[in-house]
């Protein structure tokens, strides 16, 4: 639900997952969470034929069954790059489509459910991305007595939720950071939040896309407690990079779009994740 009637300007803004294979929270597949490796691309398509009966992992809007975490790390390095490849193969299902962009998101990613789906504009105009949020959070919201409750209620959930990104257009890679910190800001600028996360998040996101987000590009943000994990699906690939730890990343990227502290950057999909919850009640 929900179609773009946003009027603010972007820059742009963007996310996706974490290191070795994608994965609630970023739990790594590779030497544990504390791996520290570079980005990894993975082709989808050369390895999915290799699989078998490996556990899926999930990534870029795929669901996941797990993923071994004390195994050795070479073989454990392997096993993540064939699951993310059968993940990919076996998400063929027709998904559900933003209206304005007509970019398709998939009903639920590994028991969070698509709550709600916008885009962003430029200048009202110039679609810049469409976006979905996914939460765990049950519907019908039955206990709520207004709206910012029902969006509270998934800002403070520390149960599996994710932001997608599918861009409707190129950018510049910094435009879409910049946006994105001129978002953060003000909310970790507030008593108890802190800015010590940001520099890895935006690490993160310009080592995955290099100088530009390419049309189409796909940005996964998941969130479990206070994990959140970056992956970038560009042309069937996935490109992952380490987990972010740290809760108040993941509070102000959900902020931005739910709106409960600050001003939300895209209005019609918070109005969308409202109905989604108000519509069976």
């Amino acid at each position: 639900g929900g179609g773009c009637q946003d009027t603010e300007d972007v820059g742009a803004e963007g996310g996706g997952w974490a290191v070795g294979a994608p994965r609630w929270g970023g739990v790594s597949a590779v030497g544990g969470a504390d791996f520290k490796g570079p980005v990894r691309s993975v082709g989808v398509t050369a390895v999915a034929e290799a699989v078998g009966r490996l556990p899926v992992a999930l990534a870029a809007g795929m669901r996941s069954c797990g993923v071994p975490t004390g195994a050795a790390a070479a073989t454990a390095a392997a096993a993540a790059v064939a699951a993310a490849a059968a993940a990919a193969a076996l998400c063929d299902a027709p998904g559900i489509k933003e209206p304005a962009t007509g970019m398709e998101f998939d009903g639920s990613i590994e028991g969070a459910e698509l709550r709600g789906l916008g885009c962003r504009y430029k200048f009202g105009l110039v679609k810049i991305y469409a976006v979905g949020i996914y939460s765990s959070v049950p519907s019908p919201f039955t206990n709520a007595g207004s709206d910012e409750a029902v969006c509270r209620a998934v800002l403070d959930s520390t149960q599996p939720k994710a932001v997608v990104l599918k861009m409707a257009r190129g950018l510049d890679s910094k435009s879409l950071v910049g946006a994105l910190e001129d978002a953060f800001k003000p909310r970790l600028s507030k008593d108890g939040r802190s800015m010590a996360g940001w520099s890895v998040f935006r690490d993160s996101i310009l080592q995955q896309t290099g100088s530009r987000c390419e049309p189409e590009d796909e940005f996964y943000f998941c969130c479990e407690g206070d994990r959140l994990s970056v992956t970038l699906k560009r042309k069937g690939d996935l490109h992952v990079s380490e987990a972010v730890v740290d809760k108040d990343i993941c509070w102000a990227l959900f902020d931005t779009y739910l709106g409960v502290e600050e001003p939300e950057v895209s209005p019609s999909l918070k109005k969308a994740v409202i109905q989604h919850y108000r519509q069976t009640v």
